[in-house]
């Protein structure tokens, strides 16, 4: 078995909500721009449009209306970049967090993935991330 790759994570500041902004919702798009958050994530897809942003007044404002909204998560940054050709980063996180019963919603971006957990798991998870020897800062 190869040895695995040394992944670091960081715990970046939140919480953070997880919402579906109305497919009929033509406005969005210029929202975006208003988002106060380390952290923002628009996903369309043919069906729904997906959204993750701090959770903060000023963003719910901003967002006045959602369809659904899921609150209360926090977010695990992969310290990257990470190049294209790398596999089994996400596969590994989950499998750690999986194992310990902990669900997660999992994004990425062009230069690193995102871990999110519920806030009430994010003491879990961090133990069981250290414990499977990943690095895990926690950034103020």
């Amino acid at each position: 078995m190869e040895p695995r790759l040394k992944i670091q994570l960081e715990l970046i500041s939140g919480p953070y909500l997880v919402a579906r902004i109305d497919s009929g919702d033509r406005d969005w798009l210029g929202r975006i721009g208003r988002c106060d958050s380390e952290l923002v994530s628009v996903t369309k897809a043919r069906d729904e449009i997906s959204l993750v942003v701090e959770d903060s007044e000023q963003n719910l404002a901003a967002f006045a209306g959602l369809s659904e909204i899921e609150p209360d998560w926090r977010a695990f940054r992969v310290v990257g970049p990470l190049a294209f050709d790398l596999v089994g980063i996400i596969a590994d996180l989950t499998k750690v967090l999986a194992a310990a019963e902990i669900p997660v919603f999992c994004l990425s971006t062009f230069l690193t993935d995102y871990i999110l957990v519920k806030a009430q798991h994010v003491t879990n998870a961090t133990e069981q991330l250290r414990n499977a020897d990943y690095s895990v800062m926690i950034t103020p």
